[in-house]
């Protein structure tokens, strides 16, 4: 079987956004890069990373959880209109597997904050 010549749209690069709906990339947390080009806000970011061709947004929330509602549901928008998928890093302090009295309850507490606040960026995953 003899194959046809790519046409020229097909030999063009395909970004990221367009060769697979299971492959997401995308930074955790806003670069300096972000800063650089005058954005200020986390909710600015998914349009800045659709524009680069990108399709996912981790809000890093490393050093815990201080996302409001209100802020979250901004970001959430945003990532929708722009078809970014949205996760969140939990705190680097989560850590299931202390035995101090009181630290269950606060991993339990931490996970939780993380929890609710992708929910109100509409994402799924922590």
């Amino acid at each position: 079987m003899v194959g046809r010549a790519a046409s020229a749209a097909e030999r063009e690069p395909k970004t990221m956004r367009e060769d697979n709906p299971l492959i997401r990339f995308g930074p955790a947390g806003n670069s300096d890069r972000f800063y650089r080009e005058g954005r200020k806000a986390s909710e600015q970011a998914p349009a800045w990373l659709a524009d680069l061709g990108l399709n996912a947004y981790e809000y890093s929330a490393g050093h815990g959880v201080s996302l409001g509602e209100s802020t979250g549901r901004r970001i959430g928008e945003a990532a929708a209109r722009t078809g970014i998928r949205v996760s969140l890093h939990a705190p680097y302090y989560i850590n299931c597997c202390q035995d101090a009295p009181g630290r269950a309850q606060k991993n339990i507490d931490y996970l939780l904050a993380a929890a609710a606040a992708v929910d109100w960026m509409g994402g799924d995953r922590v």
